[in-house]
């Protein structure tokens, strides 16, 4: 799937917000907020890029296996 979908998107990011929002220790000092936001932030950017692009393909050479284009 090349395209997420906007619900699958948005659950995403509900549950990453309430597990942040959830963590008690996010309210123990202004660093500790900023901290533990930015960090689950990057663990969702991950996550929905990872889902936006797809799996991996199992063979790390398949794009070394295309064949050039030529011009004639």
């Amino acid at each position: 799937m090349a395209i997420m979908e906007l619900d699958k998107a948005t659950k995403i990011f509900q549950e990453h917000y309430k597990q942040w929002f959830n963590n008690e220790n996010r309210n123990d000092s202004g660093y500790e907020y900023e901290r533990s936001f930015v960090e689950q932030m990057q663990k969702m950017e991950k996550e929905l890029f990872q889902d936006s692009v797809g799996d991996v393909s199992g063979n790390r050479n398949l794009k070394k296996k295309s064949k050039p284009f030529s011009a004639k």
